[in-house]
């Protein structure tokens, strides 16, 4: 990559959704006791490398809760055939998990589940999506003005409605 063509584009930010609207989960002992009440968790599996499943795991054992939740967790591999669903946001949305934890837009994607809210702020983590130009790119130039665009205002507002945070230049 040419390192002057890197670019930050936006956050991640990992929320949990649910069938039921809940109300005063923004402190990590109140996140605790939801995890820990809820009869089953979808999550994304770590097994397959992705950030959204090795995070998760390192808030259930910052919270001392990682073998509670496992023993409940519905762990889902996305884009694996025949699994009880799609993704964490579509178990609960068949009514095969109770709560779902993932990135907030990957949650908002999934038609018929509440966004219950962000993980507590302690809890959030921090990734970010960037963008970059090879430097043997055949068409460095297309690739520039698509990282200035997707820098704009209305870009900007796209990201933000999609549900992650952009990130200013």
């Amino acid at each position: 990559m040419a390192s002057d063509t890197l670019v930050d584009l936006s956050d991640l930010r990992f929320s949990f959704g649910s069938h039921k609207v809940l109300i005063g989960i923004c402190a990590s002992e109140a996140f605790k006791a939801l995890l820990l009440s809820a009869r089953s968790v979808a999550r994304p599996s770590p097994a397959v490398g992705g950030s959204s499943g090795d995070h998760i795991v390192k808030v259930l054992e910052r919270l001392g809760i990682a073998d509670e939740v496992n023993s409940k967790s519905i762990i889902v591999n996305t884009g694996h055939p025949g699994q009880v669903a799609e993704s964490p946001g579509d178990a609960v949305a068949k009514g095969k998990a109770e709560i779902a934890l993932h990135q907030l837009q990957e949650l908002m994607a999934v038609p018929g589940i509440d966004i219950a809210g962000p993980f507590p702020g302690e809890l959030k983590g921090n990734f970010a999506f960037s963008a970059a130009i090879k430097t043997n790119a055949k068409q460095a130039e297309a690739g520039k003005a698509l990282i200035e665009f997707l820098r704009t205002p209305d870009a900007m507002a796209v990201i933000r409605a999609k549900g992650m945070e952009p990130i200013s230049p």
